[in-house]
Order: C-alpha cells, then structure tokens, then sequence
C-alpha cells in the first residue's frame, strides 16, 4: 500500500519530521505548501501523520528509550544513506530534548530545526524558568520544590490552598495528569497519599485563576517577528487542567506581549514556541505557567491564523531570518481539537470525575465547538485521513485497515500510505 505524494518537490530538499502526533500533521502540511519534500518518523506520538497526502516518505525508527542510542544509530544510519535529507525537524518534546543533550550532533550539512539546546533545556528546568521570569518582572504565583513525601503539607500550607502540583520533569505524569490541584490538605491527602513513583521532585505553586492563555510565536536573537495569541476556553480535563481542547484567538493583551517581549529579548531566543498565563484582564491579574521551546500540541492554531511558523522555524535555523515575514495572527479564530474532546469526556466518565449531567453537558459543550469552529486540530476537507486514522483506529475492525506493513521500529523506509 505505497503512493508517491501529491506534492513532488525536489528529493534534495527533504525535511524528517520526528515524533507523530497532531501537530506533526499541520507541520507537514505547512512545509509541503512551503516547497519542500516531507518525511516523518512512525514514533513518539498517538500517530496519524502518514496518513497526510502531504507526507511523502514514512521511517519507522527505533523507539527512543533509555540513553536514545539505539535511536540515534538508526539516525547515522539513515542520514548517510540518504544525503538529500537536509533538514531533521524534531516535533514531540521527547525529540527535541534529545538532541539538546549535549552528546548528540547531527552531521555537517543538515540543519537541526530546535531552538537552542541552552533554550531547551531552560525551558525544561521550571525552576529556572519561572526564576527567568522573575527577573523580567513577569508575575509568578509563589511555588517551592519538595523531593519527600514528608514536606508537601507543609510547603502547601506555606503557599496556600488551592496549590497546583506537577512534576519537575516537563514529560513524566502523575498517573495519566499533567497536574493535580487540590483545593485542601484534605484532598492533598487523597490525591498523594504516598511519594509518586518514578518522580525525582514535584513542583508545587498556589492555583492562579482565571482564563489560560497562549502565545505561540517566532523569534530571531531575541525580537519578535510572528505571534498570536489565544484564549482556552475547555480542556480535556473536567478541572481545567490538560490539554486544550476548545478556544479562540485574541488581540493581543498587551500586558502579555510585554512579558513575551521581555522573556524573549533575555533569552536571545531564536526558533518558534509558545509562552502559557493564567491571565484574567477582569481582575487584572496574570501568571506566568511556562515557555515551551518547541512545537505546540496546537500548532494548528497559528496556522489558522495566518502564521507561518513551520516556514519560519526551518528558515531561521537555516540562517534565513530574513525569510520570516512579521506578522500577527488573526484575533476571532475559533479552534476545536474533537478527538481530544471525545477522549477526554471517555477518561473523565471512566474515572468518575462527572457526573451525568456534567456528561451531558460536555457533551453538548462539544457540539456547540464542533459547530462553531473554524480551525480544526487535525481535520481538513482536503487531507482528511489523519483525522479519520485518529478516530477509526479506536475501533478493533476498521483499525486493521490502518495496520503497519512490517515489523514496527525496524528502520525501514517507505512510501506514505495510500488516500
């Protein structure tokens, strides 16, 4: 089951995207619109990416476990063979701290399309994130680090309830949550009742309210060239937690772009990302959350709203910033991710998070962005199979249409999939 793609740029200009979940599929798209010839590794993700009409070439690489060497042989391997690779374009967080460590290269001649491995690994440390932030007058709640089960009542006492926990490490969980927020000591006791396995620290910081706030952006030696900002309205989580799920964008608050600027210009940063707040205009209160020195699980978003950082990403680590067009993204742009919608009101029934009126009430939440949106994670009339993949595959019979050729990881190469 083999195709050439539709888009038949030049085979010395293609772009290996690593890691595959929703955003690696508008990163496709964007890149093949830009000219260029598109390859994506099976790995590190939910999948669907190889469905893409944009995709031309799919590399089904070892998983990247443990020290990532098995993974990187495969690499060596693959960009010897193949010299028309020119650029790797890590998507997943998984991919670009990997190679932000400081063992790992890539040969002379291709270009690594990630942010500084400094930056990375800046914004992957939250400690010294929110110190940065700090430092440019950007507001922080208070928050403090506890590594023993015997200090989290008393540093949550100290900060005061409600606290948000999360762990210091930016991909490890708690359970199957990015974060808890317990609004007592009592639901502290519930919710942690022992020490996390496999957690070296947890961060704890006093719940910020109001609504949450992205600023996806693209930046060159510390100024800004693109950006957008949005306005979350649901995630996945019945507490407002997780992953976004409904939203909008907005004009730009300029209190936000203030603190943007600032962050941006101390960095130095060069590459595409997105900065997170707690920002409540009403109330006139913000809360610096997080920079993430990467692609966003929203990356459609921007994309949505005019930008153009897939583009912009690939020509600023290509020394070409003056190929980035400033721009501000269109305010007005509702967006909708109904895979993660469906999935999230499935987990949250399935834990007993809700009852059957908040169930029913989700679900009419649902189709009221399902019918608003104008921007869709993943789905588009004119490459609609990731979407289709994402949703059919939960089902046992349909998901054998979807099957892989081969054996999985083994470093072959192939076509894309068949529309």
């Amino acid at each position: 089951m083999s195709r050439q793609s539709d888009h038949m740029a030049s085979p010395e200009s293609t772009v290996l995207l690593l890691g595959n979940y929703r955003p690696t599929i508008t990163v496709a798209r964007e890149l093949a619109h830009a000219g260029h010839r598109v390859m994506t590794g099976l790995g590190g993700g939910e999948g669907g990416a190889e469905y893409s009409r944009h995709i031309a070439e799919v590399w089904d690489h070892p998983e990247l476990a443990g020290d990532g060497h098995q993974f990187q042989n495969a690499l060596d391997r693959l960009l010897s063979e193949r010299p028309e690779i020119l650029a790797i374009f890590p998507v997943t967080e998984e991919f670009v701290a990997h190679f932000a460590r400081a063992d790992v290269t890539v040969p002379f001649g291709v270009t690594l399309v990630s942010p500084a491995a400094e930056l990375v690994r800046l914004a992957r440390d939250k400690l010294r994130m929110l110190a940065m932030a700090e430092r440019c007058g950007v507001p922080c709640e208070p928050y403090g680090v506890v590594d023993r089960i015997e200090d989290i009542e008393g540093a949550a006492e100290r900060m005061g309830f409600p606290i948000v926990i999360r762990p210091l490490e930016a991909t490890l969980r708690l359970g199957s949550r990015k974060a808890l927020i317990c609004r007592d000591l009592k639901e502290l006791r519930q919710a942690i009742p022992s020490w996390p396995e496999g957690q070296p620290g947890l961060l704890l910081q006093r719940q910020a309210t109001g609504p949450r706030h992205n600023v996806y952006f693209a930046a060159y030696e510390g100024q800004m060239l693109q950006f957008v900002e949005s306005r979350i309205r649901r995630t996945d989580m019945s507490d407002g937690t997780g992953l976004a799920v409904d939203g909008e964008t907005v004009l730009p608050s300029p209190q936000l772009m203030q603190h943007c600027v600032a962050m941006v210009r101390e960095t130095g940063y060069s590459g595409i990302g997105l900065f997170q707040f707690i920002h409540d205009a009403e109330q006139d209160r913000t809360c610096f959350l997080e920079l993430n020195a990467r692609v966003s699980g929203s990356h459609s978003v921007p994309a949505g709203a005019g930008l153009e950082l897939s583009a912009a990403a690939l020509a600023i680590a290509s020394g070409e910033p003056g190929a980035v067009r400033p721009l501000m993204g269109l305010a007005g742009i509702d967006y909708v991710w109904t895979y993660g919608d469906l999935r999230g009101l499935k987990a949250a029934v399935s834990r007993r998070d809700i009852t059957l009126a908040d169930a029913l009430r989700w679900l009419g939440n649902l189709f009221i962005s399902l019918y608003r949106a104008d921007v869709h994670m993943t789905w588009r009339l004119d490459d609609p199979m990731p979407a289709a993949n994402l949703i059919f595959k939960q089902l046992p019979l349909i998901s054998r249409l979807f099957k892989r050729d081969g054996e999985a990881g083994n470093g072959s190469l192939r076509n894309a999939y068949s529309k």
